[in-house]
């Protein structure tokens, strides 16, 4: 049962939160969370993306620990998965064109997979 359901919130999300949102707009927040961690200031549309980003990617981590997608290690932190996202979305710029929601759930699942049983 917790294997159908993070596939059903993330069909979810992808569908009536944000539907437009592919990983070129992921991007935007990366780069607003880049800055942000230099210390630098946001404009207003850098900050709703960075915000965006963040509650993607931190929404994604929380439901997808409860599932067979990825297992996270003891001491994990929302913000090392925002880096984690972040670096994998800039190495991957072949998928860009997909689904936000998809990339950061496969940049998770790659960089913390669940042992196999």
């Amino acid at each position: 049962m917790r294997n159908l359901l993070l596939p059903f919130l993330i069909l979810l999300m992808c569908s009536t939160v944000h539907a437009a949102s592919d990983g070129n707009s992921l991007m935007e927040g990366i780069r607003a969370f880049d800055k942000m961690d230099r210390g630098e200031d946001l404009n207003q549309s850098e900050a709703i993306s960075w915000s965006y980003f963040m509650g993607l990617a931190r929404g994604i981590s929380f439901t997808g620990s409860t599932s067979d997608y990825f297992c996270f290690p003891d001491g994990f932190t929302g913000w090392q998965g925002l880096a984690v996202v972040s670096k994998w979305a800039r190495d991957n710029p072949k998928y860009w064109h997909e689904p936000d929601v998809a990339l950061v759930t496969r940049a998770l699942a790659q960089a913390y997979p669940c042992p196999k049983e």
